[in-house]
């Protein structure tokens, strides 16, 4: 669990923050206190379902980004 979130941790830092800062996806503060709250609210259920929502966003708008980017390498190298 550990190295998940170093690993975690170095990418939103280090890999994906530009994205974060330039992008439409200013959700994910939300997302955490949705998440936040629910386990302050010791309701395990929503904490599950609003992490899962914040990670299945993550995955897509994460798959978007390096899509994107392998895109614009592949145009830049047939230039």
């Amino acid at each position: 669990m550990e190295t998940n979130r170093t690993k975690s941790l170095y990418m939103r830092n280090n890999i994906l923050r530009d994205y974060y800062l330039t992008s439409n996806r200013k959700s994910y503060i939300g997302e955490h206190e949705q998440i936040f709250k629910a386990i302050i609210e010791q309701d395990p259920i929503k904490a599950e379902e609003e992490m899962s929502k914040h990670i299945n966003n993550d995955l897509s708008a994460f798959n978007d980004l390096f899509k994107n980017k392998t895109l614009d390498n592949v145009n830049i190298c047939n230039k």
